[in-house]
């Protein structure tokens, strides 16, 4: 099957695949085309070598202090450099200092590994990798280096089962859907599940319960009256996802959701008078 990887290699740029697939299947896979071809730079030798870098780190301390190799940062907002021969720690862009990102730059090396959640990300395609939706040979080789990486890397059996359901959800926390009907969702609620999403918090969040939520029929995302720093505006699709997940939640009260109002122009009124 040499010409049929060759074939895919030319054509796609594709030079991977997951173990339990053949080139043939890869090959004719619709999908395949739009997959990440810097995946390919991840061969078996460069990831036995992650694996190594990884272990060297558990053996050195069980419970390791690791840190960015440009500041002091700690996990959970850690990447590993996946190219060849190159074991660079950066801290990521979302709150950090975002030296990953500035190694990845500097170095044209594309794909990280978040040390803390065995995530995947690419600076080339500017995306995560492997999430629900994405190309099937993407998703499975992306599962095949995080189950490989796992041990190394410190994480539990329970913490890997969650791999696959942080990618689902990742998919409808960063995907933009049209609706005509929004809801409020309790910003502290939306904030852990953002933040497990992202992999900076490994478990998900608890059940929605009282995370508090009201149908707001027909109201344009950026109407300011619905946006504070109490409450975020999901749509239905969104919500619709997050009820049969995390289970139903109460609604807002006709007074609460007035109170949002009432702070919300409080809030607008702050930023435009002048101080006294």
């Amino acid at each position: 099957m040499a010409w049929v990887a060759a074939g895919a290699a030319l054509q796609y740029g594709i030079a991977y695949k997951p173990a339990n697939m053949g080139w043939r299947e890869a090959y004719v896979l619709p999908d395949t085309v739009d997959a990440c071809q810097h995946l390919s730079t991840i061969s078996a030798e460069v990831l036995a070598a992650k694996q190594s870098k990884l272990t060297a780190l558990r053996v050195a301390d069980p419970d390791p202090c690791v840190t960015c190799d440009r500041c002091r940062v700690r996990l959970p907002d850690l990447w590993l450099c996946m190219t060849a021969g190159c074991d660079h720690i950066g801290c990521g862009r979302r709150k950090r200092g975002a030296h990953a990102l500035n190694h990845a730059e500097r170095h044209e090396h594309p794909i990280v590994f978040k040390l803390h959640s065995l995530d995947m990300w690419c600076y080339e395609c500017e995306k995560w990798l492997g999430n629900d939706g994405d190309p099937a040979i993407e998703c499975l080789r992306v599962k095949e280096i995080a189950e490989t990486l796992a041990e190394p890397a410190g994480r539990t059996e329970e913490e890997v089962a969650l791999f696959d359901r942080r990618q689902r959800e990742r998919a409808v926390s960063t995907r933009v859907m049209h609706s005509d009907e929004f809801y409020l969702i309790q910003a502290d609620w939306r904030n852990l599940w953002y933040d497990f999403t992202m992999g900076d918090r490994i478990a998900p969040p608890p059940s929605l319960g009282d995370a508090q939520v009201q149908l707001a029929t027909r109201i344009e995302r950026s109407d300011p009256v619905l946006l504070n720093h109490d409450y975020y505006v999901i749509n239905r699709q969104a919500w619709e996802f997050l009820a049969q997940v995390y289970g139903p939640a109460r609604s807002l009260s006709e007074h609460e959701l007035r109170n949002v109002a009432v702070r919300q122009v409080l809030v607008s009124l702050r930023r435009i008078l002048p101080n006294e």
